[in-house]
């Protein structure tokens, strides 16, 4: 079991045992089941680990009612392979080789479409589809290769030569900062090709969620040079990680803020929170008259997890991220590490600042999406009491919150009624099957909505 105190890379989600995801309708399984109609195989630890890559929200967007009426486009890469830049990519060059109407007609009697004398998008993916049956590169474009198979009474040498490629194929600016996965943010059904295609080896942890077979060498064209692979930005390499250091996130809100697109870079907020290292307040060693105090050291416990994804780093590490927050307490004459004068003066010691973004609140997910989703996009930490009882969210999603507990699974009752299960708190020992179970929470709207959080509070 993954133990905090470690540097060790967690274990994929998908490892973990059953745990509170099966009694919701948590956002994995939303997920699945919107994934079904693309006809590509998936898994409940497939959607966690591509939501852990690029973000709740960003998923939901995908997988949205809007983009599910689209699933014509989505069936139609799955089915040929080709983006529609793809396609126009082909039909352009297709049209460069400057094929007769007959020997455009000949072409589409033995890929079985309409034989109507015009390359379009049928004809092209119709190529792609019949290339990929024959074990050639289905790009779609009819070069020398594809044309010998498609009409071989003809030499490929009976075809007209290539005309020069039209500035339209010219190879795209390199994107902004973020590269790959802020194109993922950026077109949706661009993310999706990413994911099924397979393009290069960089997408291995994201193509191999859906079960495509990941090349390492890049499909050849029809001249038989490698199409270029993408190649990760920095930004990439940090978001493709499933958990990063804090140093690691530190650096990755670096590049964050220098997206300029205010879409994009709350995504990538976003899915940088599901990345922060988890830590449970059961294995905590700090003391207080001589008595282990870890079970009620929620507080600071939280407050690592938020300072954590803001990038600050353990002022002691040689000691557990929320054993150092309590001896700046104590060191400091704090007050009460349960008062936001204790633990939001500990924050303030490492120059953080917390914003409340109200008390006493029972509020449905309107009210969360309208006042606390837009601090997560802007790259707050939010921690919030439920009862006295102190967690860190993750996000706000269409299911629910997402928690962070580092006490365990909390059963949330209506008014300020709330309790734990003993199969579903943190086991003590950090090594214990269970240790971890309070991580990724998922708090659905029904009990949200009739419970009376204390205070939610925005840091940075």
């Amino acid at each position: 079991m993954f133990n905090h105190k470690q540097t060790a890379q967690k274990p994929p989600k998908a490892t973990k045992a059953p745990d509170h995801r099966a009694e919701a309708a948590s956002p994995v399984t939303a997920a699945e089941s919107a994934l079904q109609h693309t006809g590509a195989p998936v898994s409940a630890g497939a959607v966690l680990r591509l939501q852990s890559t690029i973000g709740n929200r960003a998923v939901h967007r995908m997988l949205s009612p809007a983009s599910a009426a689209n699933a014509q486009t989505l069936q139609r890469v799955s089915d040929s392979g080709l983006t529609d830049d793809q396609v126009t990519s082909a039909i352009r060059y297709n049209k460069a080789r400057g094929y007769s109407v007959e020997v455009i007609r000949q072409i589409q009697q033995v890929i079985g479409v309409n034989d109507d004398g015009v390359i379009g998008g049928a004809t092209i993916r119709a190529i792609a589809t019949w290339q990929a049956q024959q074990g050639l590169a289905a790009d779609g474009k009819v070069g020398d290769a594809t044309f010998a198979r498609l009409i071989p009474s003809q030499t490929p040498a009976a075809a007209p030569a290539p005309a020069a490629p039209e500035t339209g194929d010219q190879p795209p600016a390199p994107p902004e900062q973020g590269g790959m996965v802020l194109n993922m943010f950026s077109a949706f059904s661009g993310a999706w090709d990413a994911v099924t295609e397979g393009a290069s080896d960089v997408w291995d942890s994201i193509t191999g969620l859906f079960g495509g077979d990941a090349s390492t060498t890049p499909a050849p064209t029809e001249e038989g040079t490698p199409e270029p692979t993408p190649q990760p930005s920095e930004l990439d390499q940090l978001m493709l990680k499933e958990r990063l250091s804090i140093d690691e996130i530190r650096r990755a809100r670096e590049l964050i803020g220098e997206v300029t697109d205010t879409q994009q870079r709350g995504d990538l907020y976003e899915a940088l929170q599901a990345k922060v290292e988890y830590h449970s307040q059961r294995d905590n060693q700090s003391t207080s008259g001589g008595k282990s105090i870890g079970d009620v050291m929620c507080n600071l416990t939280s407050l690592a997890m938020a300072l954590s994804y803001l990038g600050v780093p353990n002022p002691d590490p040689s000691k557990q991220y929320e054993d150092a927050l309590e001896d700046i307490r104590v060191e400091k004459n704090l007050p009460a590490r349960t008062t936001a004068q204790g633990w939001g003066g500990v924050a303030n010691e490492l120059g953080v600042t917390a914003e409340f973004l109200g008390y006493n609140l029972v509020k449905d997910k309107d009210w969360y999406l309208a006042n606390v989703d837009p601090r997560l996009r802007e790259g707050f930490a939010v921690m919030m009491s439920i009862s006295g009882h102190i967690v860190r969210m993750q996000d706000v999603t269409e299911e629910g919150l997402i928690i962070d507990d580092p006490y365990g699974v909390v059963n949330l009752k209506a008014g300020e009624g709330w309790s734990y299960d003993s199969d579903q708190k943190n086991a003590k020992d950090s090594e214990a099957e269970g240790a971890n179970r309070g991580e990724d929470s998922v708090w659905t709207w029904d009990k949200v909505k009739v419970h009376n959080m204390r205070w939610i509070a925005a840091l940075k």
